[in-house]
């Protein structure tokens, strides 16, 4: 038994394969580059919230996504030299940023990561490490002089970047006092956006001076 079709039919499986597999490989750019690092206009559909491990009840692995536990990372401050590790901070919020000197879109946001640090306080922890290994200290404590900033500025040599399974920068994930990440945001963050997301992370992340 023969089967026939129309001569264009049998052409369109095969270009609909095509168009999709080009849409998955477009899908997947936006690696950390120099000349292109940042996720776009960082829209809210940037950001994964959620914990729905935690919601279960199960015992947490260490993952870089909502609802797992956040890597411990260890850097050292640009300013002090002093060491600095994720699970010195446990039981107060933090707002982990990944960016790098050369990267504008981490530059713009970085005003209002500092406007965020001097309304939270001590409530919310923000620590920036460089996600780029050719990040020097020097370089990167420079770039913070040069904006004014006051939270803390670490580096460790790309290790947490890796950790955290880092491509397009910024991103910033908030985690929570017992260390687990409630939110991960592709993307430069605004002021109102960084209260949102701290505020998921901690019922007293807008004020700082609640018990």
């Amino acid at each position: 038994m023969s089967v026939s079709a129309k001569p264009g039919a049998a052409r369109r499986p095969a270009q609909a394969v095509v168009l999709l597999v080009l849409a998955l490989l477009l899908a997947g750019c936006g690696g950390l580059q120099r000349d292109a690092g940042a996720a776009g206009a960082g829209s809210r559909s940037g950001a994964q919230a959620g914990g729905s491990a935690a919601d279960q009840g199960t015992v947490l692995e260490v993952k870089p996504v909502p609802g797992y536990l956040a890597a411990d990372i260890r850097a050292k401050d640009v300013f002090t030299g002093e060491v600095l590790t994720l699970s010195d901070l446990k039981g107060t919020p933090v707002l982990l940023n990944f960016w790098a000197t050369w990267c504008g879109p981490c530059r713009e946001e970085m005003p209002e990561m500092e406007e965020f640090h001097q309304e939270m306080g001590d409530a919310v922890r923000v620590v920036a490490v460089s996600a780029d290994s050719g990040d020097s200290p020097e370089k990167m404590a420079a770039f913070a002089e040069a904006l004014g900033l006051t939270f803390s500025v670490v580096h460790d040599g790309g290790s947490a970047a890796r950790a955290y399974r880092v491509g397009a920068i910024p991103t910033s994930f908030f985690i929570d006092g017992e260390g687990v990440i409630q939110v991960r945001y592709t993307g430069p963050l605004t002021l109102e956006q960084m209260k949102e997301y701290a505020e998921l992370a901690s019922n007293t992340a807008e004020d700082p001076e609640h018990p």
